[in-house]
Order: C-alpha cells, then sequence, then structure tokens
C-alpha cells in the first residue's frame, strides 16, 4: 500500500492569504521514488458547444492562473508508516474567485505526487476555495426609467450600486398614474459571459425574486424596497475568459399588454471583513 493524503488548515482562503497544510506519505513497506513534488495549481475552463448531430463541435478554453511548485524538504525514500511534510505558501493578490457557472469554472487545488519508475505514480489532489473582494462599482448613483409609447411608466434608482454579498440591494421605484397593473416584479439576474477561442457565449439567469402587489404601491409616489443577496452569490469579476455581472430589473406586471422593464447594473462584491475565521 502507498498513499498520499493532502490536509489544509483551512477549507477556504482569501487572495493573498497564507495557505498552510500537510502532505502525508503512507506505505505498509519502504520504497524509494525519483522525485516527490508538491504544486499548488489553479484555472479557468470554459466550453462552448454549438450544432448538434454531426455537425455538433465542442470549443474549449483554458487559462492558467496559479502554477507554483512548493519549496519543501524533498524526501525520496519513505519507511513503513506514516511520514509528514509540512508546506506553506502566501496565495498571490488579485486571484479571481472560485467560481462554478454554465461551462465556465474556476478551480484551486495542491497537488502532492511520488514519481515512481517501477510502478504507478502516486499522487493526491484537494481542491480549496479562494474568494476574492471583487470589482467595485465607480459610479454613486444609477437610474433607469421604462417608457410606453414615448412616456414614462416605471422610474427606478439606485443610491448605491456596490453592496457587500449577503446584504440586500436597496432601491426606489415609481410607477407613473394612469397605468394599471397587477404588481410589480423586483429580480436579481445574473449574467455570466464565457470565451472560448473563437466564440462567445452569454448566460442570463434570474437568482432572486420578489413580487410587489399593487396595493402596496404608491402611484406617482416613490416608493423604498430591496432584494436580499447571499454570501454564496459569484461576485462579479471579469477574467480573460469569464465574466460575471448582475443588474437589478424592476417589471411591471400589466394585464393583456407587453410588460415593461426599467434595469440597473449593480456590484455584489465580497466583503472580506464580515468573512467567518
Amino acid at each position: 500500500m502507498r498513499e498520499v493524503h493532502i490536509e489544509l488548515n483551512r477549507d477556504a482562503y482569501l487572495a493573498g492569504q497564507q495557505v498552510e497544510g500537510t502532505v502525508t506519505v503512507q506505505t505498509d513497506e519502504y520504497f524509494e521514488c525519483e522525485d516527490f513534488t508538491v504544486f499548488v495549481r489553479g484555472s479557468e475552463r470554459t466550453r462552448i458547444t454549438v450544432g448538434s448531430g454531426d455537425d455538433r463541435r465542442t470549443y474549449r478554453g483554458s487559462t492558467k492562473l496559479v502554477e507554483h511548485q512548493l519549496d519543501i524538504n524533498t524526501v525520496t525514500r519513505f519507511g513503513a508508516g506514516k511520514t509528514p511534510i509540512n508546506f506553506s505558501f502566501t496565495l498571490p493578490m488579485g486571484l479571481p474567485p472560485t467560481y462554478k457557472g454554465t461551462g465556465a469554472q474556476i478551480k484551486y487545488w495542491i497537488e502532492a505526487k511520488a514519481e515512481i519508475s517501477w510502478a504507478f505514480d502516486c499522487d493526491s489532489q484537494k481542491e480549496f476555495w479562494v474568494f476574492s473582494p471583487g470589482a467595485r462599482a465607480t459610479t454613486a448613483a444609477n437610474s433607469a426609467t421604462a417608457k410606453h409609447e414615448g412616456k414614462p411608466v416605471l422610474d427606478l434608482r439606485l443610491d448605491e450600486t456596490s453592496v457587500p454579498l449577503g446584504a440586500g440591494i436597496p432601491f426606489q421605484f415609481r410607477v407613473h398614474d394612469g397605468i394599471e397593473i397587477r404588481g410589480v416584479r423586483a429580480e436579481l439576474v445574473h449574467c455570466q459571459n464565457r470565451k472560448a477561442r473563437s466564440r462567445s457565449r452569454r448566460t442570463v439567469r434570474v437568482i432572486n425574486q420578489r413580487e410587489i402587489p399593487a396595493e402596496e404601491i404608491r402611484w406617482g409616489r416613490w416608493v423604498d424596497w430591496s432584494i436580499p443577496t447571499r454570501r454564496d452569490f459569484p461576485p462579479t469579476f471579469k477574467t480573460r475568459l469569464i465574466t460575471s455581472w448582475y443588474f437589478v430589473r424592476l417589471t411591471l406586471d400589466r394585464p393583456w399588454r407587453f410588460d415593461k422593464s426599467a434595469s440597473v447594473t449593480v456590484v455584489p462584491y465580497f466583503d472580506p471583513t464580515k468573512s467567518s475565521s
């Protein structure tokens, strides 16, 4: 029996934070290897499929984010039992967060390998999560207006477009007089754009929604409302292959007519001061 196990002091880290862990080689008899290495790796990968049947093609994209061999006391001889090897390293600043989306992912992992010429290599991998504050909006406020036949019917206003994940996104809206509606639908929409070679694909998904009944609307007057976020929502970020962003959309629910919407881009970001230790 020859096995390699990896243990980390935490499951998740902030970009720029120190990672500590132990690689343990366990064997029931003495053996030697040509080399023993420990790497920290990170990559982003995308996939886009086009066509169908015989014309179906899949395009893939990949970028290395981290590729670093750790400086450890190299051991190539292992006696029966367990041999622990401690390691530590500091994650680079500015790393994008761990992400799992539609045809797109960003992942980080530790890889330990004992290279053996006379048998199968003995190796192990362990993933860990990276959190990053992500981008923040440069504008302090934003607004949008929905119109019908050239006349405004719905106004949307945000005093702050950058909000920490886990908090609510406050906004104000105003429905103009003379509009017959059943209510207003507020949605937080996540958008993902991924690239793979010469292809690009956008995915739009509503990740939170609130219905505002007509009884709570004051026609012609501003109404304060909010839509919640969760800390496990992906933050806003942009890499070479993946872009993640959000917008708040308000829609008038109008009977027997096309609904009218107003949207404002928002930037939910990860706040490291509120992360658990």
